[in-house]
């Protein structure tokens, strides 16, 4: 996939959700009780007002039946033109491709998802023998702030995900197959764990943060 700007993604996702949910002929109000949100809220993802985490996502992609990497395709899609219930468009081709890198899961709390996210990108990450500091100069962030996304304390956007995964060499579900994997057996590459900068090892636990 060709990398974009996160916002660019978080606004591409955004016009999926919507597109997918016209094209499945469900309402906004039945998304929303789905996947556990107001009405407002949902509304918010829709029109990309609000960044939607890794773990609310997969809970979009339960309620609308579709694999994860549908909506992050990035073929030319129109909100306004999207929503056809009787139109297949692009949707359809796109979601047999996406098919292929990811697989259905059973649904698990966002929470949970999210710190499951978070053990993946910090798996991968060591696999492929990469620093910290360079993911994080990759994906455009601080240094602490990557470790907060490794680590759960800080949830991230779908479109700072997308990020991640072009820079680790995955596909988007990746992330979110439900295999156990532990942390702790997963040391820094040469067998020792990385210092942190000062702050970094102790930082505030803010489990509503999404960057």
């Amino acid at each position: 996939m060709d990398k974009q700007p996160a916002e660019l993604m978080d606004q591409q996702v955004a016009l999926r959700i919507r597109a997918r949910r016209t094209d499945q002929g469900i309402t906004l109000q039945a998304l929303a009780c789905h996947i556990g949100v107001g009405f407002r809220q949902a509304h918010k993802y829709e029109r990309g007002l609000s960044r939607i985490s890794a773990g609310r996502l997969y809970h979009v992609a339960c309620a609308l039946s579709a694999p994860i990497g549908l909506f992050f395709t990035t073929g030319p899609l129109r909100e306004e033109g999207g929503a056809r219930p009787n139109a297949p468009s692009r949707i359809s081709a796109d979601a047999s491709v996406a098919a292929a890198e990811t697989r259905t899961v059973d649904k698990q709390p966002a929470e949970l998802m999210d710190k499951q996210v978070a053990l993946r990108i910090r798996a991968r990450r060591i696999d492929q023998g990469i620093t910290l500091q360079a993911l994080a100069r990759q994906i455009g962030v601080a240094f602490q702030q990557a470790h907060k996304y490794e680590r759960g304390l800080s949830r991230i956007s779908a479109g700072r995900l997308y990020h991640v995964a072009c820079a680790l060499s995955v596909p988007i579900g990746f992330f979110f197959t439900t295999l156990p994997l532990r942390e702790e057996a997963r040391p820094e590459a040469g067998g020792a764990t990385r210092a942190e900068p000062d702050g970094a090892a102790g930082a505030t636990h803010h489990a509503g943060d999404l960057a």
